[in-house]
């Protein structure tokens, strides 16, 4: 079994490398990014060593562009993105359908336009790894919404809106919130409508630049009507002013290859009510701790970096194994978004090895709409290769047995938009990954599904409470 992971691990890696060199840079013009009209960054060219960087310019997405820029550029995109993503459920002449329909009437279009209407383009492609400019806005809402069941309610909040945490709402100005969500998810990329709700929670109803487009918000404020002790309430809201975003770019040591990054001095959600807890509890990549007869394995994230290796959590995870009484392992990758496919293998090795050497131990994986990428393949080979698996909690934004790859990235010399790409896959059927055959693990078409549903409850937030983790502590609600 084990001879399999690793004859598995080879050819994923094959895979993976052959997909990160088959693209070299493209330059339309020289390396002066004042005369770039177009510039293809591959991913390697993104990871090796940089020289310092400097600044360039700022990205303001409220400025206007001339129509020959945006007609320039949205060209661009539609051409390459076509040519460069493996993975699209827009062929060509969709594409082509779609761009001709925005080049109408290019008049009067910012900056934002043209990073929506990419947005929008690449969520009707369902490719999860593309997207626009999506980590800031032209400014964004002092409170962060989430769907929960069939409600909508603010999850966090700035302090001066701490008042309003935990209540459901109703209509933002004179628009239904089902009618206003709806409209969001429109712009989110994603598989399926798990990771599109994940990345509306994160960034598209977070920033302010969607319900601008939409005419929902026209102005600097909103009327938010919400539920307050049964009855409805009505509040102005301001929306709030972004930090200045700097372009900065890197050369990479070679004739016209260079990378583009956009820096702002932080991150408005610091100062929310909620933000630390929830950044001290994601930003580390992995860590492990037991509760009574419970290893529980936070795994966040698919890849190591200088503070955190995935061989140092497998020591400390056989140490914990031998010196404790442990029955139960429950391994969260609900906040896991993904990383490298090799990271997952070896976490996987370690968890056969610690059924081979404990055969009677229970696994127990939570799961929810952020759990993605590369995590669809522990998923699959946990149910494959371990006995005693339950999966709890929601539906996943993974898409089972099945990821495309962080790509290159399109910079548009005429907006300066960066525009990140997926420019492979992986798709782990009997013949790439020879033991994770198509059958029924937990999974439909566009999702895994957990053996038992779980849902955080609004009640959850308020008290910080976590009932998913509490089921598969104590196999109880709370």
């Amino acid at each position: 079994m084990k001879k399999i992971i690793l004859v598995s691990l080879v050819i994923l890696t094959i895979i993976i490398f052959c997909m990160n060199t088959i693209y070299s840079d493209i330059v339309f013009a020289d390396s002066n990014t004042k005369d770039v009209e177009l510039k293809i960054i591959n991913r390697n060219s993104q990871e090796i060593n940089k020289s310092e960087s400097i600044e360039i310019g700022n990205l303001i997405l409220q400025d206007k562009l001339l129509q020959t820029d945006y007609e320039t550029d949205l060209r661009n995109f539609v051409f390459y993105f076509n040519d460069r993503t493996a993975v699209s459920q827009l062929d060509k002449t969709e594409l082509e359908k779609e761009r001709d329909i925005l080049l109408i009437d290019t008049s009067d279009k910012t900056l934002m336009d043209l990073n929506l209407d990419i947005a929008r383009i690449i969520a009707k492609s369902k490719n999860g790894h593309s997207s626009s400019v999506k980590d800031f806005g032209t400014s964004y809402l002092p409170i962060m919404i989430e769907k929960i069941g069939d409600k909508f309610y603010i999850i966090d909040a700035s302090k001066n809106y701490e008042h309003l945490l935990y209540k459901e709402i109703i209509k933002i100005n004179d628009y239904d919130i089902n009618d206003v969500y709806s409209r969001i998810l429109q712009y989110c990329p994603g598989e399926n409508e798990y990771i599109k709700q994940f990345n509306a929670k994160y960034y598209y109803a977070y920033y302010s630049d969607v319900y601008i487009k939409e005419k929902i918000i026209d102005g600097f404020e909103f009327e938010l009507a919400y539920i307050d002790n049964s009855k409805i309430q009505t509040e102005k809201v301001k929306l709030q002013k972004i930090d200045e975003v700097k372009i900065l770019k890197s050369d990479n040591g070679v004739l016209d290859d260079f990378s583009i990054e956009y820096k702002r001095k932080q991150n408005p959600r610091d100062e929310f009510i909620n933000f630390f807890k929830e950044k001290s509890s994601k930003s580390k990549n992995f860590y492990c701790y037991n509760v009574d007869s419970n290893l529980v394995i936070k795994y966040n994230k698919c890849f190591d970096n200088e503070k955190f290796k995935i061989s140092e959590m497998n020591e400390k995870i056989g140490n914990l194994l031998t010196n404790k009484r442990i029955n139960n392992i429950v391994i969260d990758i609900r906040d896991n978004s993904g990383g490298y496919a090799n990271h997952v293998f070896e976490f996987l090795t370690q968890l056969v090895k610690i059924q081979d050497e404990f055969p009677e131990i229970n696994f127990k994986i939570l799961i929810g709409n952020g759990t993605y990428s590369s995590c669809t393949f522990l998923l699959g080979l946990t149910k494959h290769f371990l006995n005693n698996v339950q999966f709890i909690g929601e539906y996943t934004g993974a898409v089972p047995f099945f990821t495309s790859t962080l790509g290159g990235q399109i910079y548009l010399g005429k907006s300066k938009l960066l525009i990140q790409l997926s420019e492979g896959f992986i798709y782990a059927d009997k013949y790439a990954v020879n033991p994770c055959k198509i059958i029924d693990l937990n999974s439909r078409e566009d999702t895994w599904y957990p053996d038992m549903f779980i849902e955080n409850q609004i009640q959850d937030y308020a008290i910080g409470n976590d009932r998913v983790m509490n089921y598969a502590l104590r196999n109880n609600w709370y």
